[in-house]
């Protein structure tokens, strides 16, 4: 509200209203962000796209592909995976050799990244260490004999190989290939089949580099995991634990 005072000077009159009403406004738009942002579609970076560890046991059922399985929320990488349903696959974590999910106990492990020094003494007292692994529907035919015929042994340094222990076999790629920064170790799994793994190499910039392997489940889906390359030798572990591990979620 405004009118003219002495001097034609123009005095104004505000709202009682005005800094109510922002407020109001205010409380109703931050309201509707954390509800949308819990219960609404994820959008990455903010609806779920970045990881976030949860130390929370509440169970999640998910349907990828044509399995079922229900998993607990501390083991899941991402908010996104923390809503039932169907998805075309999930990340998920767990810590060796209790196969526990995140708990903030042992937070430190689960935050471990390449760019870390070696963490053997500062944080792997009782043999501990946490085990990245991701299952998805399996879109590409080639399988994992495939990637070692026809990609992996055509860009090697030497076909022949060094061993690394009784069940492994190193490889190094040739210099000039996409694989370069890149060992292979091959084994063979109790059935015959192979067991194709890819450490990469450390070096000044990865100081603690990761080993991956990507196999084909019965179900049609694909798994993939991943390990510090200071656990190399304990592989077979590894891989029998995640599945075990990924077997007991399973449901009818």
């Amino acid at each position: 509200m405004s009118d003219h005072g002495p001097g034609e000077e123009i005095v104004t009159e505000e709202s009682p209203w005005r800094y109510p009403a922002i407020i109001i406004s205010l409380t109703l738009i931050l309201s509707g962000l954390v509800a949308y942002y819990y219960f609404g579609p994820p959008i990455p970076g903010f609806g779920g796209g970045l990881p976030r560890a949860s130390a929370r046991e509440l169970p999640i059922h998910m349907e990828i592909g044509e399995s079922r399985f229900v998993i607990s929320e501390n083991y899941t990488q991402y908010p996104r995976d923390r809503r039932d349903g169907v998805r075309d696959g999930v990340s998920l974590y767990t810590m060796f050799p209790t196969h526990e999910g995140y708990t903030a106990r042992h937070s430190e492990l689960f935050q471990i990244s390449e760019n870390d020094p070696e963490p053997r003494d500062r944080l792997l007292a009782g043999g501990r260490f946490v085990v990245h692994f991701e299952v998805h529907i399996r879109r590409l035919p080639m399988s994992e004999a495939d990637r070692v015929e026809h990609i992996y042994r055509e860009r090697l340094a030497d076909p022949e190989g060094d061993a690394f222990n009784d069940e492994l076999t190193q490889y190094t790629f040739d210099p000039e290939s996409s694989y370069a920064d890149q060992d292979l170790f091959l084994g063979e799994e109790a059935n015959g089949d192979v067991v194709a793994i890819l450490c990469t190499q450390r070096s000044n910039v990865v100081r603690n580099p990761n080993c991956r392997r990507t196999l084909d489940l019965p179900d049609g889906l694909r798994l993939s995991y991943r390990f510090k390359r200071t656990q190399l030798e304990q592989w077979r572990e590894i891989n029998d634990g995640v599945i075990e591990l990924l077997d007991s979620w399973r449901t009818p």
